[in-house]
């Protein structure tokens, strides 16, 4: 097994083999995505090859996808980015988002959970990209969620009138470190 980073070309000719992982991953609780979804995913995808700084981390094996995370440099304009600043404002920690590297999606096929390769991807992900932090959003019941502590990720707010919690990580221990998180 092996992992690689990849741009928008090449992630292009994945897509069906992340949106069969995603689905399977997310079916599960507290997610329980369907498969009517998935025309939605794949246009969002499509729009989010084309964001600055989009990068694909696969976990391949003899050519099979295994898992992936990709993001990209968080703008403002962007819904879910707006959303964000709004719900940091308050507490004085929007300024997270300037400069900072989005993980949009991450999953891996259920199969090959708890074998390390989350951490392998994420991992690769994030050295790949040269923001001085990343932003995510994750629900509050996701397992995923004990995963990102572990990995250094930090609580910073949560979206108003939702179950999903606003998570940070300092990727450039040079950048200044602003407001501690909450």
């Amino acid at each position: 097994m092996r992992v690689e980073v990849l741009g928008p070309r090449e992630a292009k000719d994945l897509v069906d083999q992340l949106l069969a992982i995603w689905l399977r991953a997310f079916a599960q609780p507290p997610y329980y995505v369907r498969r009517e979804e998935l025309p939605r995913v794949r246009r969002m995808f499509s729009r989010h090859l084309s964001e600055r700084g989009f990068r694909l981390a696969v976990a391949l094996d003899a050519q099979a996808v295994l898992g992936f995370g990709y993001g990209f440099l968080r703008r403002a304009g962007e819904p879910w980015t707006d959303a964000v600043a709004r719900a940091l404002r308050p507490s004085g920690l929007s300024w997270w988002l300037q400069g900072a590297f989005g993980l949009v999606e991450f999953a891996v096929d259920p199969p090959h959970q708890n074998l390390g390769l989350g951490s392998r991807l994420h991992d690769a992900l994030l050295a790949a990209t040269d923001a001085p932090r990343a932003i995510l959003t994750v629900h509050r019941e996701a397992t995923a969620l004990g995963f990102y502590r572990r990995r250094g990720w930090q609580q910073l707010g949560q979206l108003p009138a939702s179950a999903y919690l606003i998570l940070g990580k300092r990727l450039d221990p040079m950048a200044p470190p602003g407001p501690r998180p909450v």
